[in-house]
């Protein structure tokens, strides 16, 4: 990070509430982290409308229903990541687990 620039407003008000933290950089240093919090909590949430909440808690609910768009989006999300391996497991047959790890692996240059 470097310096920032405020117009003459923001500097105004900065140069009112520094010395109640003690100067301007102790106050920088305690706003800007609660701020940062902030910000990243706004994008992480997100609020649906009654009716769409139910609804979206009433598909959690039910089991998982294979089919094969959901394991052509999972393919395509592999394609697309740089560090993460799509496994479709049927039946219980989890060489798909152990191809996707080796495949990640090679990705990652691990092992």
């Amino acid at each position: 990070m470097g310096l920032v620039a405020f117009n003459t407003h923001d500097e105004n008000r900065i140069a009112k509430a520094a010395p109640l933290r003690g100067t301007a950089s102790a106050f920088a240093r305690d706003a800007v982290p609660r701020k940062t919090d902030a910000v990243i909590a706004a994008d992480a949430v997100v609020t649906l409308p009654e009716q769409e909440s139910r609804r979206f808690l009433a598909a959690l609910d039910e089991p998982f229903r294979p089919s094969r768009e959901k394991k052509l989006i999972g393919e395509l999300w592999e394609r697309r990541s740089k560090n993460c391996a799509f496994a479709w497991v049927e039946q219980r047959d989890w060489e798909a687990l152990r191809n996707a790890a080796a495949r990640l692996a090679a990705r990652l240059g691990a092992f």
